[in-house]
């Protein structure tokens, strides 16, 4: 995530997030993907995306918020419960 610096009332720089890098990998990927599975058949793909790259977002706002897991389902927009049951899907408990 990109963040850029935008004057706030204070006059204090205040962070503005952008997802367009997250977004261009990803494109970036899936191009190089179907690329790759040229000719081949493709199933299951929203399935991969997810088990790719659920677990380093979930692991890096974990990261990020000192494992409190209250905080990190916030940022993630989740319910503690389901941000816990995510944590034991994939081993980050």
């Amino acid at each position: 995530m990109k963040k850029d610096r935008q004057p706030s009332e204070a006059g204090v720089e205040a962070p503005v997030t952008s997802t367009k890098g997250v977004a261009a990998a990803v494109d970036e990927a899936l191009t190089d993907y179907f690329r790759m599975m040229s000719g081949e058949t493709i199933e299951g793909l929203y399935e991969l995306v997810l088990s790719e790259v659920e677990p380093t977002v979930l692991a890096k706002v974990m990261e990020y918020t000192a494992h409190n897991q209250s905080k990190a389902a916030e940022i993630l927009g989740l319910n503690r419960g389901t941000l816990r049951s995510k944590l034991k899907k994939y081993q980050l408990l």
